[in-house]
């Protein structure tokens, strides 16, 4: 199961779909940073997610009225995002993206180097599943597949993950 998301989220979004635009910056406070951890893994990069994140938040500015406050905000907008970032994946491997700082890689871990070697759909399924701790079932919801789809998935970024922790990195000169 994932982590809860805090029930102001909950609350600050059914404002926002009433008409309360000071809702939506409380909204952003309640869940942007857990939507940039998500894009950061999903979209393959700080630059891509940054972008993800901004157009997911201004596709759930202009659709707010379809949320149904019935049910969770958090997913709602997950699955935006989720969406965004493949979109926002397609944009950049078209376009020449010129970072501004250059990648961190120090402190980020041999881990999320190797995660950020994964197909974009293979991150997006670990974002989830291992980061937001989504079960099987969730994670198949939010990006659209199979539960069989997202446990293959699963299963490929473990054994990619594997084999690239074995292997290093290889843009190192040998």
């Amino acid at each position: 199961m994932a982590e809860n998301w805090p029930e102001e989220l909950n609350r600050a979004a059914i404002r926002w779909r009433e008409g309360d635009p000071e809702a939506a910056f409380e909204v952003w406070g309640l869940c942007g940073e857990r939507l940039m951890r998500i894009a950061r893994v999903a979209a393959g990069g700080e630059a891509v997610a940054d972008d993800a994140v901004q157009e997911a938040f201004i596709r759930a500015w202009r659709h707010i009225d379809r949320y149904d406050a019935e049910r969770p905000f958090g997913p709602w907008i997950t699955a935006i995002l989720i969406r965004e970032c493949r979109r926002s994946r397609a944009r950049s491997l078209r376009q020449r993206v010129i970072p501004l700082q250059p990648r961190q890689s120090a402190g980020r871990g041999e881990l999320m180097d190797a995660v950020d070697r994964l197909p974009a759909p293979l991150r997006a399924t670990i974002a989830l599943h291992y980061l937001e701790g989504y079960d099987v079932r969730e994670t198949a919801s939010l990006t659209g597949v199979p539960e069989g789809t997202v446990k293959s998935r699963l299963h490929r970024a473990r054994t990619l993950l594997a084999r690239y922790l074995e292997e290093g990195d290889p843009d190192e000169t040998k």
